[in-house]
């Protein structure tokens, strides 16, 4: 047995599970990731086991078996992984020794997106700068189609204007054209 150990478990299942029991009890899932250390018990295994000696070629034993479970939102971190910890017990009769298994930076409960303040600023500037974008390709527009005079102020974020600009390639042999620029271009659009 070599490569990844790993059983994510239900996540989107767990993460779903909401069931109000009384007006001031609601009951949500917690899903945690948790980190199992196996090595002795693999190593059990591979001593009693004959095709594990036939099958040795570039085989690592795996360290730690991850395993995704599903606890209810207002257990612990360390309420679950007491928990987890009695049930191998009980179940395999292993003893889980040394650190936890389960940290709470592994566990998910599904609650709304918080916000902090810089998170609103750079909303509001994305969405400054998209404004900003529309207005002035809107007024290209209008000026285009009128034959009016175009005001280059109100032209620095309109798309009509700027795409042709960036997506020119013709070719001008002017000593104040820097060539490098267009390879910019093409990491800009990216």
């Amino acid at each position: 047995m070599w490569g990844h150990t790993i059983s994510m478990g239900q996540f989107e299942e767990c993460i779903s599970i909401s069931r109000a029991f009384d007006s001031d009890y609601l009951l949500k899932g917690k899903y945690c990731l948790t980190k199992l250390p196996i090595k002795g018990f693999v190593e059990k295994i591979n001593k009693t086991s004959e095709l594990s000696r036939a099958i040795s070629y570039k085989k690592k034993d795996p360290e730690y078996f991850e395993l995704g479970i599903c606890v209810p939102s207002s257990c612990s971190a360390n309420m679950a992984d007491n928990l987890l910890k009695t049930i191998i017990k009980t179940i395999f009769n292993q003893d889980i020794k040394g650190n936890r298994t389960i940290d709470e930076q592994y566990c998910k409960v599904d609650e709304p997106i918080k916000l902090r303040p810089i998170d609103i600023f750079a909303i509001a500037f994305i969405l400054f700068i998209v404004f900003c974008m529309m207005a002035s390709s809107i007024y290209d527009y209008i000026q285009t189609k009128k034959g009016s005079r175009k005001h280059p102020l109100f032209l620095a974020f309109s798309v009509l204007t700027n795409a042709k600009k960036v997506f020119s390639v013709k070719q001008v042999d002017s000593p104040d054209v820097i060539h490098c620029f267009n390879g910019i271009r093409c990491f800009s659009m990216m």
